[in-house]
């Protein structure tokens, strides 16, 4: 019969290969999940920028209606005041050449 000896160096030579293993096996999974993490949030980045220029096309072409609509709006000093009369600038251009005669 054979006999079975217990080796306790041998024992924990195993012991060490599998906790070697089981750490390697579980860094591996750590690096593969933040590669996965870093692609996703680059992923999530591109949408964001996608999502903006695709708003900003949307409110160019919206304008851009608008001003073929004619109801385009011009703010500022050659904003008209009514429709009728033109710009405050037009107005006193007027107003000029008519103190002239």
């Amino acid at each position: 019969a054979a006999v079975l000896m217990h080796d306790p160096v041998l024992e924990g030579l195993e012991k060490a290969e599998k906790f070697d293993e089981i750490t390697q096996a579980f860094e591996n999974s750590e690096k593969a999940w933040e590669e996965e993490k870093a692609n996703l949030l680059s992923e999530k980045q591109q949408m964001l920028e996608d999502l903006s220029r695709e708003r900003l096309a949307r409110k160019l072409r919206g304008e851009s209606q608008r001003a073929r609509e004619g109801r385009f709006r011009v703010s500022g000093p050659y904003e008209r005041s009514d429709h009728r009369g033109g710009s405050q600038c037009h107005r006193r251009v007027q107003s000029d050449r008519g103190q002239r005669t």
